[in-house]
């Protein structure tokens, strides 16, 4: 991810976070304490100039009962979890690898993940809109 995208999603967390924070009607000296860290780095965080560690990302979303995909989308990251599953999954890693290479037009590529949150959603047994943003 580039430096400035980067930057965005880290402004687009820290208001997301700051939402949450005011919704609840706590301080930042609150949220600091519930999750260990201090005001001043919940501050950092909120206006976009830190990004939180995988630890305070999970504290964060416990705290807030929101799902930690949601903020790891709103930094641009991949949970940590998500990453050893596509390490642990050589063909999948391949399947990736491969999409990359043949350079798919947007259109297909679409089509393409459709068809893989179809099948994935029917393996789960939820709706495919489970996986939507």
């Amino acid at each position: 991810m580039n430096r400035r995208k980067q930057e965005d999603s880290t402004i687009e967390f820290g208001n997301y976070i700051k939402s949450c924070r005011m919704g609840k009607q706590w301080s930042i000296l609150e949220v600091g304490e519930k999750i260990g860290v201090s005001a001043n780095y919940v501050s950092l965080m909120e206006r976009g100039m830190r990004i939180p560690t995988e630890e305070t990302i999970e504290k964060l979303a416990s705290l807030y009962n929101i799902e930690e995909d949601v903020l790891y989308r709103l930094l641009g990251k991949v949970p940590r979890n998500v990453l050893e599953e596509i390490k642990n999954n050589p063909k999948l890693q391949k399947a990736i690898a491969y999409t990359q290479k043949i350079n798919l037009p947007i259109e297909q590529k679409k089509k393409m993940e459709e068809e893989v949150l179809r099948v994935y959603a029917e393996f789960l047994n939820i709706h495919k809109d489970e996986f939507k943003e």
